[in-house]
């Protein structure tokens, strides 16, 4: 989380996200804070609608949300071990998710989606 943004900074901040692009990483191609490339696993576009973005003005935090499915087809042959959104405005700028649930194994093959309201990131204090 970023601490220390006001509501304004922190919805330009969530703001640049929307209709990102969304990346599966394995450890292999997993990045860091510092990177500013990816070699991704899967990855799929999304659109502005696709995100919703919530204030918290109490606790200082606002976030961003998917609100529609998020579809990558059948990718195989892997275990994912980030979930990346890549800005569309800013070549080379990611927020990264470095814990990802669910059922993260594509070693066999399948459809491999991210549900409605289960990817979100927060900006703002602890």
């Amino acid at each position: 989380m970023v601490e220390g943004q006001n509501q304004q900074s922190r919805n330009d901040k969530a703001t640049e996200f929307q209709g990102g692009t969304v990346h599966l990483l394995d450890s292999t191609n997993a990045i860091s804070d510092s990177d500013t490339t990816i070699s991704s696993n899967a990855s799929t576009t999304t659109a502005d609608s696709d995100w919703t973005i919530t204030h918290d003005n109490a606790n200082g935090t606002t976030t961003l949300e998917n609100s529609n499915e998020i579809d990558f087809g059948s990718p195989s042959g892997f275990t994912i071990d980030q979930i990346v959104i890549e800005s569309p405005e800013t070549s080379g700028n990611f927020i990264i998710d470095n814990s990802p649930s669910g059922d993260t194994d594509l070693s066999g093959d399948g459809s491999t989606s991210i549900p409605a309201n289960d990817l979100s990131y927060t900006f703002g204090s602890e």
